[in-house]
């Protein structure tokens, strides 16, 4: 009986450790993943603008129409939450930035990437 109480004492420690361990894993800006792109402008070829933010939220525009959304940064990636535009509403990206030079590539958790963006600014 005594070993039964020790391993229920140890099983609620560890799980009482895990509790904060997602939110510690999710911040908001900036972090070392997207820290270097932080206030800069990323322009696409197709003139698509987006910048991140030091408070969390994402600006830019799409043609005509205002980018606006929310991001969290994890260990290793960040996830982009968009308002706007329309086709971008309510959509989340999660993807990792590759930059290389003043160009950035964001490489998607379902494995997809992003057209490269100029980082200006």
């Amino acid at each position: 009986m005594k070993s039964f109480s020790i391993m229920i004492a140890a099983a609620a420690l560890s799980l009482s450790a895990c509790q904060n361990s997602t939110d510690a894993s999710m911040v908001k800006a900036p972090s070392s993943v997207i820290a270097p792109l932080i206030g800069k402008t990323l322009v696409a070829e197709s003139g698509a603008s987006f910048i991140y933010n030091a408070d969390g939220t994402v600006g830019g525009s799409m043609g005509d129409e205002t980018v606006a959304g929310t991001y969290i940064v994890h260990a290793t990636d960040a996830c982009t939450v968009f308002a706007s535009p329309a086709q971008l509403k309510g959509k989340e990206f999660c993807s990792t930035p590759k930059i290389s030079g003043d160009t950035v590539t964001f490489h998607r958790r379902d494995g997809s990437t992003s057209p490269t963006y100029k980082i200006t600014g």
